[in-house]
């Protein structure tokens, strides 16, 4: 399991990597990482929770990329494809590929966090590094968030991304 785990570590990084320096990523990572992150879930929690934890997660997406198609074709007052200019392919490939390790909770604070994350990021880069570049590394900044918590996944018994038990207990304190 471990060798699965560092390909993970592996891949994220990669994905960081090159999506901060070129852009964009190579489309081979992501059936990569969607495998590497299947078998790590499968064999912490199983295949049903896997499948459960999936289907919830995809169906959030989904109505994610329904509300913004919806937001920015009434802002632009005609449909709009919003990977033309708005959302790179990649960023949601990378979400499909996290959807099957997280349970839903945790794939929902993810999301959240990280796209704050990001936000942050990507303004105080504009202002202290003067980057004028206007593309964000969304998919880039989300693997570097999840190779830390990965990290901490396997080093904190009191926390875990494929089950809501820390997170209702973190909550319900």
């Amino acid at each position: 399991m471990w060798i699965i785990g560092f390909v993970v570590m592996v891949l994220l990084g990669f994905t960081g990597y090159q999506d901060f320096k070129f852009r964009a990523v190579y489309w081979w990572i992501f059936p990569l990482l969607l495998m590497g992150l299947s078998c790590l879930a499968i064999q912490t929690i199983g295949w049903n929770a896997v499948f459960r934890h999936s289907y919830q997660n995809l169906a959030f997406l989904l109505i994610q990329m329904l509300f913004l198609t919806v937001y920015f074709s009434l802002k632009n007052k005609a449909l709009l494809n919003i990977f033309d200019g708005y959302l790179g392919l990649g960023d949601l490939l990378f979400l499909l590929c996290i959807s099957v390790y997280f349970s839903f909770g945790n794939y929902i604070v993810f999301y959240i966090l990280s796209l704050l994350v990001v936000i942050l990021f990507s303004l105080a880069a504009r202002q202290v590094f003067k980057v004028t570049e206007q593309k964000i590394p969304l998919a880039g900044y989300q693997a570097i968030l999840l190779f830390i918590l990965l990290l901490a996944d396997q080093f904190s018994p009191a926390f875990s991304l494929v089950s809501d038990e820390w997170l209702i207990s973190y909550i319900g304190a």
